[in-house]
């Protein structure tokens, strides 16, 4: 009985310390991540700032450069999207643009600044329809808002342009639909004078003998 509970001691100690263990390497495990993680969003924090600053002194290809190095270590905060989607606008990438504010308005879609920057690059490369929704979106919260008032004061005369080329391209169509049928009924009355009338006489003719 004696040696029984000796050898059960011996070997019960052996998961107690294979847990200690265990224990110990996910704390590690825990520090070592807490650290990196610290690091890599003081990292983000200075180049995001940095790429605010370069964009602040116009130095837009600068600014992208920080701004994409700050997404490459924290891809997921929407900030430096928009602040980049911003910068991209500046110098005339709109689908970069776009790529960025979509990723914010999909996420915050309660930022009002995105529509209106997304409505910007939209109309730049002849997305009209979704730059009006866009627009009008942000004009809804901010409706004094001068640029984006200009904006849909172009659009508007897009779209009414566009209807009157549409209506003179249908009254175009309809005047032609017109004279075809004019001619149909032209031709329909040639046969049956040239046809149908000697026709008719010379069946008359026929009876009469």
């Amino acid at each position: 009985m004696v040696r029984f509970l000796l050898f059960k001691g011996k070997y019960s100690r052996r998961p107690m310390k294979q847990g200690k263990n265990i224990a110990i390497t996910f704390f590690l495990t825990l520090l070592c991540v807490s650290v990196a993680f610290a690091q890599g969003v003081e990292e983000y924090q200075q180049y995001h700032q940095e790429g605010r600053e370069l964009a602040k002194e116009k130095k837009y290809k600068e600014a992208i450069a920080s701004f994409s190095k700050a997404i490459e270590i924290m891809p997921y905060y929407t900030a430096i999207h928009l602040d980049r989607g911003a910068t991209r606008l500046q110098v005339g990438d709109f689908e970069g643009a776009i790529e960025d504010l979509d990723y914010v308005a999909e996420r915050q879609p309660y930022k009002k600044e995105v529509f209106f920057l997304r409505g910007i690059a939209l109309y730049h490369i002849g997305e009209y329809e979704q730059s009006q929704s866009d627009i009008n979106t942000y004009l809804v919260d901010y409706p004094s808002n001068q640029e984006a008032k200009a904006y849909k004061k172009k659009l508007n005369q897009y779209f009414t342009a566009r209807q009157q080329e549409i209506d003179a391209q249908n009254a175009q169509l309809a005047a032609q639909q017109s004279q075809e049928r004019a001619y149909r009924n032209a031709r329909t009355t040639e046969v049956v004078l040239g046809t149908v009338v000697p026709l008719a006489i010379w069946t008359a003719l026929v009876l009469s003998w």
